[in-house]
């Protein structure tokens, strides 16, 4: 991907001289294709069609084999540099859904993850706006996901990535709610299209009536807040939470019980088959 190393290359200079080398096998990693991009769908749970995916790096070693995210990411993220990952996601993305459009396949909105480092760095939506412009594609296709970790940004910056990203058309969703206690003051400071539930509230919520007690006051919560807002149950595996999640009136399911995380050509294949936005049920 010849773009996605120009691209990149641009912004060695303002890299810190101690992990330069470090860049700079990141990106040659980048140009020989040792990561990629898997595809997670996400499905309405209204009549369990799809809904959209996520978009999840993975990165291959010398012999071709997956090797697991949290073997390179938190490295990635304390030397600054998984923002040249987080934009090979997006960039990815933007070419998988313009490759999409010239086949004739559905439109889907996919979202892609953005780091708290990345978030900091200067013109980020800019350049958001600028990947999604070489390739034709709308903003309005693409969901910005964001964690809890934005507890650590200043509140003013917050506000202003969250009025930059949604009057360029991009959608904003609170990712791995639950998992702590700053995003419920995230929740309540900014106007998120979409909330996902982390996994660690799905997993009990057949046993424990406590744990469907907390996610059902969660899309409560989230409803009140935003009446237009988007709920989604995240690692769902069993057909028992995914009753309870319907009942409780939460609008997407994702995990293991719909798709692992899949190739690109293989998420075609199972969700996107027919053209004109025919899909596989």
């Amino acid at each position: 991907m010849k773009e996605v190393k120009d691209t990149y290359h641009t912004h060695l200079h303002s890299i810190d001289r101690k992990y330069f080398k470090t860049a700079k096998k990141l990106l040659q990693e980048i140009h020989k294709r040792m990561f990629t991009v898997y595809l997670q769908p996400k499905i309405n749970l209204s009549d369990e069609k799809l809904n959209g995916a996520e978009a999840l790096v993975r990165k291959l070693n010398g012999k071709g084999n997956l090797v697991p995210p949290i073997d390179f990411i938190p490295e990635l993220e304390q030397n600054g540099l998984i923002r040249f990952v987080d934009f090979f996601v997006l960039e990815t993305v933007c070419e998988y859904i313009h490759n999409w459009q010239k086949q004739g396949k559905k439109f889907i909105k996919v979202s892609v993850n953005m780091s708290r480092t990345t978030l900091r760095k200067k013109n980020v939506v800019q350049k958001a706006v600028a990947i999604c412009s070489k390739y034709q594609i709308g903003p309005q296709l693409i969901e910005i996901e964001i964690t809890e970790s934005i507890g650590g940004l200043e509140k003013k910056l917050i506000t202003r990535l969250m009025d930059d990203f949604h009057a360029a058309g991009f959608s904003i969703a609170l990712d791995d709610f639950g998992s702590g206690f700053s995003n419920i003051a995230a929740l309540a400071e900014n106007d998120f299209d979409v909330v996902k539930f982390d996994k660690s509230l799905i997993d009990t919520i057949f046993e424990n009536d406590k744990s469907r007690t907390v996610i059902q006051q969660a899309i409560n919560l989230c409803n009140a807040v935003n009446k237009n807002i988007e709920t989604v149950g995240e690692g769902v595996e069993t057909e028992q939470q995914l009753q309870i999640l319907k009942e409780y009136g939460c609008d997407i399911g994702q995990g293991y019980l719909f798709s692992r995380p899949i190739p690109e050509e293989k998420f075609l294949k199972d969700f996107l088959t027919g053209e004109n936005g025919e899909k596989c049920d």
